[in-house]
């Protein structure tokens, strides 16, 4: 989420005479997204002997990154990330949706079609997952859509209560009528 750039498709063997989905992130969105994650990931890591063994939680925040230059897309990603933590079970469950894309200046472009899904464990205060589904977008007139699996490392911190937060990297790929490759990615959420 630190370098957002302009979304692109490469054109061969997408369907033609499609209009994108207008973005429902903002400027301000992707700015803020930025200091809240620098924000959380500066709260103490919640110890292991403070962290839950029981109860489930939920957790809202938004999910994005960048894409390398090896990748079809050139620019990268912003998104609502929510899912459930039950720490009895360590297991956790989700979806990261409302995807865009944004421009070089930091401007969402456009709404992706799809979700993910997201599926995962907690051990010790540190939880990984992964983000899985098929996404299209639009760009000149050509919709495409690939298939992304993604992966989130992250770390439970406290701000008011033992593991009430939680940021971490995203890593991984899409790949279909397009390729994007991820990098720099960052997650967080807070418990609702």
């Amino acid at each position: 989420m630190r370098r957002i750039a302009a979304f692109t498709l490469a054109a061969g063997s997408l369907a033609a005479c499609a209009s994108p989905t207008p973005p429902t992130f903002t400027a301000a969105d992707v700015a803020s997204s930025q200091t809240t994650y620098d924000t959380f990931t500066a709260l103490p890591s919640t110890s292991l002997a403070s962290m839950p063994t029981a109860g489930v939680a939920t957790f809202s925040g938004l999910i994005g990154g960048d894409f390398t230059a090896a990748s079809d897309a050139d620019g990268g990603f912003i998104g609502d990330l929510d899912f459930t933590v039950d720490f009895a079970s360590a297991q956790i469950a989700g979806t990261a949706n409302n995807l865009n894309f944004v421009d070089d200046a930091g401007v969402p472009d456009q709404t992706l079609g799809g979700a993910l899904t997201v599926s995962g464990t907690v051990t010790g205060n540190a939880m990984t997952a992964t983000a899985t589904g098929r996404l299209t977008g639009v760009y000149k007139g050509f919709s495409g859509s690939s298939n992304f699996n993604l992966g989130l490392a992250g770390v439970f911190h406290t701000k008011t209560t033992a593991a009430d937060t939680v940021a971490g990297t995203v890593t991984g790929v899409g790949r279909g009528d397009y390729y994007a490759a991820v990098t720099n990615g960052e997650f967080y959420a807070v418990q609702q």
